[in-house]
């Protein structure tokens, strides 16, 4: 991911995830080095995309997450999230 996902786009990065969700068997790790800002809109995408995955017995990761968003996540009780 790379910019800001926010609700301006965030129904192309739902459309992106749900399209690698159906054809993945295998865990998914999204690098966030150039993500700039996520909005909550943004963190619901995602733990929607991670509780696909689960259903299908893998996993999410988020790596390289910045201190600013990986505060984000922390706070919301989304470590698990973070890779």
């Amino acid at each position: 991911m790379s910019g800001e996902i926010d609700m301006a786009n965030v129904a192309e990065l739902r459309a992106d995830l749900s399209g690698l969700i159906a054809t993945t068997n295998e865990p998914l790790e999204i690098d966030c080095t150039d993500l700039l800002f996520i909005d909550s809109q943004g963190v619901h995408a995602l733990v929607d995309a991670a509780t696909a995955l689960n259903a299908k017995g893998l996993r999410l990761s988020l790596i390289n997450v910045g201190d600013d968003r990986r505060w984000v996540f922390q706070t919301l009780g989304l470590d698990d999230l973070l890779g």
